[in-house]
């Protein structure tokens, strides 16, 4: 498909690291087969799984360690620095990929890359092609002597 790279489709792209826009582009028929757009869509709601799982994470581990009498206090700033620098950082990798998507380039999360991949495959074979269209499958390599 051509993908559109209109300032409209770029500026909405950087918009889609606000989780509800990139609910609504995700749900909304005519966005969904843009590329562009799907892929920031998704990227979005993974970093703010991330995000948030991280987040809780950190929360529990922090709440069973405090408990310990005489080094709980410590742990329990420790922890809370550690808090504030992980929110910190999945802010500032979805800022850079809002960024990257007003630029009309596709964003580079470093770990998250194949993830991203097989999840826009993904949306892309059940909700973007047609009804009754079969999905392509690449041939397997065989190892040749």
């Amino acid at each position: 498909m051509n993908e559109p790279r209109s300032a409209s489709y770029r500026v909405l792209a950087s918009l889609c690291y606000l989780p509800p826009v990139a609910i609504a582009v995700l749900l909304t028929p005519s966005y969904r087969p843009v590329r562009h757009l799907r892929v920031h869509a998704t990227t979005s709601l993974v970093l703010m799984g991330l995000g948030w799982g991280g987040a809780i994470g950190i929360g529990l581990l922090a709440s069973w360690l405090g408990a310990i009498p005489g080094v709980g206090f410590a742990l329990l700033t420790l922890f809370g620095a550690l808090l504030s620098l992980w929110l910190i950082a999945v802010g500032g990798v979805a800022i850079a990929a809002a960024v990257a998507g007003y630029q009309g380039r596709a964003p580079r999360v470093v770990g998250l890359e194949a993830v991203m991949k097989r999840l826009d495959r993904w949306i892309e074979v059940r909700f973007v092609q047609p009804l009754g269209q079969v999905p392509r499958r690449r041939a397997k390599r065989t190892k040749r002597a």
